[in-house]
């Protein structure tokens, strides 16, 4: 035998017998998985028996749950403010019996104050009928696994009897329904002043007035859910007001009052101060209606126009008078002064505030004076003295002249008029014509009607008493240089002062 072949058949018993140990690795390895995936089968047959059985005690649990809650209110529920978690109807009712024995009702009212209602005063009971057991059906028990963990408020109305007409009388008596005790509401408001430059509103006042109807029926319904108290302004009991400081209604007025203020009117006074009519001023003649509608009063314009009037005429009013003989007269009235033409006034201030533009300009006077001083009749006058009979012409506070005049014949009652007037007109070459007289005269300055300085040439005398018994037919009589003198140097309008 050769070598070589001896070597072959060697490796040939090496490799067959290392396939023989591979296969029997290979069948070990077989038993082993045949063997434990059995035992995990097992396991897991096990597991899902657990779980089963864990689930049929849930829903075990919860079918009896549902079952208790068809007979129990649910955790956190809450009837007519008592706790009735894991309540029964009955049980319910019991404590709610318990309560109506002690039951008050608190009415908290405006102003930090509050009353009391006890059920004693109403022969209160209890009237549950199926009441408490119809609200138990109503919290549908199969859902109660969702809806335990909340909190639920039951209302259930009318659970008690009481005697209605006496908390009828008694709500009559109470503090709040006391007319004298009540302030009325009043909404927000436009400020009547400036505040920083601008008009505000002013906030709204709720008051104490009660609304009968709405309190009786809060409290009836407060009674019959046995609520412990009641909040009258929450409830509506009180007169509130209609507008307040948000309403779009009171904002609108604002702007409209600040663009209608937004101007000023001055009067001009002449020799004293400005009459400046401002914001304020203008404020006072805007009316608010009561729905918040912004509008012109033209009543309280007329208003300011009167007192205006009131403060600066002076026309036809009593003045103090200091004479040229230096005696203080009360001097009876007389056209001459200031005098407002109040309708013309009245329309001008309507139409200027509507254009809402600045003016400055005299108040429309009807008539005029020389000054708005204490002496409207200023400097330069004509007095006549009747008890004297003369006659003074100032200029500029300087005499110009004196002289000695005739009035009229008070025994025949044709008295000169006294008072304050004005010279109306000059005439030179007039006739004079009465009812029996008709005299021509060359110069002739009326201050009252037919009554006015003249030359008198058919007189001879002048002064005295001649007035009584041979006086003019009213007029004051002159000496022809004197009436000259007077015609060069009086002017239409100079004031023309007569008194005793």
């Amino acid at each position: 035998m050769k070598k070589y072949d001896i070597i072959d058949f060697d490796e040939q018993l090496k490799d067959r017998k290392e396939r023989r140990e591979d296969r029997r690795e290979f069948r070990r390895e077989d038993r082993m998985d045949r063997r434990y995936g059995r035992r995990d089968r097992r396991g897991g047959r096990k597991v899902g028996i657990v779980i089963l059985i864990i689930i049929l005690i849930l829903v075990a649990l919860y079918v009896v749950a549902s079952v208790y809650f068809t007979k129990h209110f649910m955790y956190k529920t809450e009837v007519n403010g008592i706790d009735a978690s894991f309540m029964t109807a009955d049980e319910v009712q019991t404590r709610l019996q318990d309560r109506l024995e002690e039951y008050v009702l608190t009415l908290e009212e405006r102003g930090g104050k509050s009353e009391q209602i006890r059920g004693t005063e109403l022969n209160i009971h209890g009237d549950f009928d199926t009441k408490i057991t119809d609200a138990l059906r109503e919290q549908s028990a199969l859902s109660w696994i969702t809806k335990s963990w909340s909190k639920k408020e039951v209302n259930v109305d009318a659970v008690a009897s009481y005697d209605a007409d006496r908390l009828s009388s008694l709500i009559g008596t109470l503090d709040c329904m006391d007319e004298s005790q009540m302030t009325k509401s009043r909404s927000a408001s436009i400020s009547a002043e400036q505040t920083d430059g601008v008009f505000t509103i002013v906030d709204e006042v709720y008051g104490t007035e009660i609304k009968e109807d709405e309190l009786r029926k809060a409290v009836g319904e407060a009674v019959d859910s046995l609520a412990d108290s009641i909040d009258l302004s929450k409830a509506g009991c009180y007169k509130d007001p209609k507008y307040t400081k948000d309403s779009d209604e009171v904002k609108a007025a604002l702007e409209s009052v600040n663009k209608m203020t937004g101007m000023t009117i001055t009067y001009d006074m002449k020799d004293i101060d400005p009459v400046v009519n401002g914001a304020d001023t203008i404020r006072s003649w805007i009316n608010i209606s009561k729905k918040m509608k912004v509008s012109l009063d033209e009543d309280k314009i007329a208003e300011f126009v009167d007192e205006f009037a009131k403060k600066y005429n002076t026309s036809y009013t009593p003045r103090k008078f200091t004479t040229a003989s230096g005696e203080e007269v009360t001097l009876p009235g007389g056209y001459y002064g200031w005098r407002l033409d109040k309708s013309a006034e009245r329309e001008a201030l309507i139409s200027e505030v509507q254009a809402g533009k600045d003016v400055s300009r005299e108040p429309h006077w009807y008539r005029t004076a020389a000054s708005h001083t204490s002496r409207d009749y200023g400097n330069t006058y004509a007095e006549v003295d009747i008890s004297m009979q003369e006659m003074w012409f100032f200029e500029n506070g300087n005499q110009k002249l004196n002289s000695s005049v005739v009035t009229g014949d008070e025994t025949k009652g044709r008295a000169t008029p006294r008072g304050m007037f004005a010279i109306m007109y000059k005439e030179k070459d007039a006739t004079l014509n009465g009812e029996d007289y008709s005299s021509p005269v060359s110069y002739f300055m009326p201050f009252e009607t037919n009554v006015g300085f003249h030359d008198a040439t058919w007189r001879s005398d002048f002064g005295g008493s001649i007035y009584k018994g041979d006086g003019s037919h009213g007029c004051v009589n002159m000496p022809f240089s004197a009436a000259k003198s007077l015609f060069s140097m009086i002017e239409k309008g100079t004031p023309v002062i007569v008194h005793d």
